[in-house]
C-alpha cells in the first residue's frame, strides 16, 4: 500500500508532529511526501527524497497540517469568459477584463481511504466537518483524544515518537 502524505514540513508544532508521524508511516509502505508549507524546513531537510518517492494506486491519503489547511477558500483572478455558478465553485466578475474564481477546497480526497493525523483542533465548524469525513483521525495525545470524542468522533491516540506502530498501521490500513 503507497502512501500520499499531505504534511507540513515546516519548524512549527505540527510540522515537528507530522515529522514524527512521517517516520511512523515509512514502516508501513512507501510514502510520498507533498509539502503543504512551501519546502521542508528545520528537521525536516534530510528528507528531500520523501518529496519524489515514487507511488501508485492502491494508496492511502493521510493528512497532518494544521487546521487552516485541512479546508480553505481558494481564491483565484482569470480572463473573463461568464459570470456563472454550480453551487460549489462561483465566477464573480471583477474589473479590467478579468473575473474572481473561489471555491471551498479540501486535503480530504473522496475515493481514497483518508486518514487525518491531528495535531491539532478544527477552530471552525468548516474544519470540523471536513475533518468528520476521514475515515480515521490519529492524535498524539490523550487530551486531543478527549476533544474528538466530545465532538462524537472516534480517535485513535498514537503518542509520538511513534511506539505503537501496530496501532497505526492499523489506524492508516484500515485493518
Amino acid at each position: 500500500m503507497f502512501i500520499r502524505y499531505f504534511a507540513a514540513t515546516s519548524d512549527t508544532p505540527t510540522g515537528r508532529v507530522a515529522l514524527e508521524y512521517y517516520k511512523g508511516l515509512v514502516r508501513i509502505g512507501p510514502v510520498r511526501v507533498l509539502s503543504t508549507t512551501g519546502g521542508l524546513a528545520g528537521a525536516w531537510a534530510v528528507f528531500q527524497a520523501a518529496l519524489v518517492t515514487p507511488i501508485s494506486y492502491p494508496l492511502v491519503n493521510v493528512v497532518c497540517t494544521p487546521p487552516t489547511r485541512w479546508t480553505w477558500v481558494q481564491r483565484v483572478h482569470a480572463a473573463r469568459q461568464s459570470a456563472t455558478g454550480n453551487g460549489h465553485i462561483v465566477a464573480v466578475t471583477v474589473p479590467q477584463n478579468t473575473e474572481r474564481i473561489e471555491g471551498r477546497l479540501e486535503l480530504y480526497t473522496k475515493g481514497l481511504r483518508n486518514v487525518l493525523l491531528a495535531a491539532d483542533e478544527p477552530v471552525d465548524m468548516e474544519q470540523l466537518a471536513t475533518a468528520l469525513k476521514y475515515e480515521a483521525i490519529v492524535v498524539p495525545s490523550d487530551a486531543l483524544l478527549a476533544s474528538w470524542q466530545r465532538a462524537r468522533k472516534t480517535a485513535v491516540c498514537v503518542p509520538i515518537p511513534v511506539a505503537s506502530h501496530d496501532v497505526l498501521r492499523s489506524a492508516v490500513l484500515g485493518e
